[in-house]
């Protein structure tokens, strides 16, 4: 934070005091505070025509905090659009969208100068883009913090056809029932998809599918 003095007179010495211990004698006196707060600013000058001392309140408001995301996987490996506003509340945690605001940038410089802010709405393209999220204070643009996340893109799984699951009854008791594992299935499912890319899961219901919930223990 600077400090200066209005006016015409020439200053010839100065003492600022910056109501966290420190002081300085340069003219035009700057300080960097370490925590927020309410601090009293003070200082005492000389001039060719005398002596004078002035005393302000200053607040030091909070940092931004901009909290990370985690990386966004997109299904297609090429002109995949998302909505980076759907991650602000993520980022923004419980900061007031009265006194925060958020922005989304290609590059760590665009994001410090404030410069050429991205639609929410992107299109990606290559396998791997990093985001550039600044949280900033809407009547200070200076007072900021920043984050990055990843947008992916990864390639559609393949699903293939597999033959029935067939199992005689146990016959012990014929009464209809066996125990089978579904995990037996997974491998004729990829047909060569690796593993490492792709999990298979089972459900009861095509909405538990789609919504990846309660799956059957294999």
């Amino acid at each position: 934070t600077t400090f200066s003095l209005g006016g015409s007179e020439n200053i010839t010495t100065a003492l600022w005091r910056f109501g966290d211990g420190n002081t300085s004698t340069n003219i035009n006196g700057q300080n960097n505070y370490n925590a927020a707060g309410t601090y009293i600013v003070s200082g005492d000058f000389t001039t060719p025509t005398g002596n004078f001392s002035i005393s302000k309140q200053i607040i030091v408001p909070e940092n931004p905090i901009a909290n990370t995301p985690e990386d966004i996987t997109l299904c297609g490996q090429t002109n995949q659009a998302y909505d980076l506003s759907t991650l602000s509340a993520t980022i923004l945690g419980n900061q007031s969208t009265n006194i925060y605001g958020i922005s989304y940038f290609a590059s760590m410089a665009d994001a410090t100068s404030h410069n050429n802010i991205l639609s929410p709405i992107q299109t990606y393209a290559t396998p791997s883009t990093v985001v550039y999220a600044k949280v900033y204070r809407l009547t200070n643009f200076a007072c900021y913090g920043i984050t990055s996340f990843k947008i992916l893109l990864s390639e559609y799984p393949i699903l293939n056809p597999i033959s029935e699951f067939k199992i005689c009854d146990d016959g012990l008791t014929n009464d209809g029932f066996v125990t089978f594992d579904l995990s037996t299935k997974t491998a004729e499912f990829l047909n060569g998809q690796s593993p490492n890319d792709f999990k298979v899961s089972y459900h009861l219901t095509l909405s538990d599918a789609q919504n990846n919930i309660n799956p059957i223990l294999t």
